[in-house]
């Protein structure tokens, strides 16, 4: 089993200077290789088709609405499952949540954690170039909060993985529709329906299944 993980929003909580409202992590769940190389496949036709060299990089925030469409579409009948968490963090009081460091490997970690059996010797590919020491701790972290359902994570540079650039695309097309400004567009979390096997809405008062 592959994944693919990315996140869109930001950690912060200065909303009168910009921090975005909510923060949303999207996992991409391949059941087997084979699946991942025919959407990377998919997602490599859909470049050539838009004129895009082979090295481009596909991210949400910096495509225009066009194509954005045009590459849900390309990819929401393949081979793949989609789970994501999000977070209004103006509906958060923990103190310890509104730190950076806590706050991103909180909410990664809870979405390895429930994932009621979704997740088996999965091996995770996440988007970062972080130290280290912040690598070895959130890899100990993570593994230790999915139960064993990760044989493997490592992270990697979306600019050469289409498959990361793939769970950006996710990522930022919930965080769209969950927006409370103008910018505020469920098309294509819409679109993306038949590829969703679990979206949470995180409440801090409960717990999965409560």
């Amino acid at each position: 089993m592959l994944v693919f993980v990315d996140e869109s929003g930001d950690p912060g909580f200065k909303f009168e200077k910009g921090s975005s409202t909510h923060f949303v992590v999207a996992l991409a769940i391949f059941n087997e290789a084979k699946q991942a190389e025919q959407v990377n496949r998919v997602i490599n036709k859909l470049k050539i088709k838009l004129g895009l060299s082979c090295y481009s990089e596909f991210k949400f925030n910096k495509l225009k609405d066009e194509w954005k469409i045009e590459f849900i579409k390309a990819i929401r009948i393949s081979p793949f499952k989609i789970r994501a968490l999000v977070v209004d963090k103006r509906l958060l009081h923990s103190y310890r949540l509104r730190k950076k460091k806590q706050f991103y490997n909180y909410f990664v970690g809870q979405v390895f954690k429930y994932h009621f059996g979704s997740l088996k010797k999965a091996r995770v590919h996440i988007d970062g170039q972080s130290g280290r020491e912040f690598r070895r701790e959130f890899q100990a972290y993570v593994r230790k909060k999915s139960g064993g359902a990760i044989i493997k994570l490592k992270f990697v540079d979306s600019k050469k993985d289409n498959l990361i650039q793939l769970a950006d695309m996710v990522a930022g097309s919930i965080h769209r529709a969950y927006r409370d400004d103008h910018r505020n567009n469920p098309t294509y979390l819409q679109l993306l329906r038949p590829r969703i096997q679990d979206l949470w809405e995180f409440d801090e008062t409960k717990r999965p299944g409560t």
